[in-house]
């Protein structure tokens, strides 16, 4: 059995089909700054930068991803520079 690396998306892609959702500025560049269990993009637009994640399928649970982000929500809260959400 060998084992298949998984693609991982173009940073356009995944801001094509995100970025709608949100209400920024259009992005004036992108692209992936970390590769692994999750994908991170860069997102520069004119009101600033932005991280985007991108949870690989069926390592994490919803409800583990929402723990992880009350607690970022959490910590930013009370001062400590983390990347929230």
């Amino acid at each position: 059995m060998s084992i298949q690396p998984v693609p991982t998306p173009a940073a356009e892609a995944v801001v094509a089909r995100v970025w709608p959702h949100y209400a920024l500025a259009a992005p004036t560049v992108c692209g992936p700054t970390q590769v692994g269990l999750n994908d991170h993009h860069l997102v520069t637009t004119p009101e600033g930068t932005y991280v985007l994640r991108v949870y690989r399928r069926g390592w994490r649970t919803a409800e583990e991803i929402a723990y992880e982000l009350a607690v970022l929500v959490h910590l930013e809260a009370r001062g400590v520079p983390v990347c929230a959400p």
